[in-house]
């Protein structure tokens, strides 16, 4: 989907669950292979709690990241953190996309 709304985007920023988290591993092997498939870098950030988000969007601009995906990482269940993303993305200009669908939508892409 990200590569459908940014097809010029070569490094992807990855929001991540936390490296200690059951999911880490395993969601951030899958998007690593996929982004390598496509022939696209994965930069992956784990985010814990809404601070974390900063950290990885100013992260993800020094290393000219052109999109970003978001996995399923509970700390996006906090209004504060989905609203930092959002602020975050608006304020570098990126592009977002979700694959976690949220509460029985389809996944967003910003």
């Amino acid at each position: 989907l990200l590569l459908e709304l940014v097809p010029q985007a070569k490094i992807v920023g990855n929001l991540s669950p936390p490296a200690d988290s059951e999911f880490f591993k395993e969601w951030t092997t899958k998007t690593s292979e996929a982004a390598k498939a496509l022939g696209r870098e994965v930069v992956v950030h784990p985010v814990r709690s809404y601070f974390d988000i900063e950290k990885a969007f100013v992260n993800f601009a020094g290393r000219g990241v052109g999109g970003i995906t978001v996995d399923p990482v509970s700390t996006f269940d906090d209004p504060r953190s989905s609203r930092a993303a959002i602020e975050f993305a608006t304020l570098y200009n990126s592009r977002v996309t979700s694959s976690r669908p949220s509460r029985g939508r389809q996944p967003i892409a910003l």
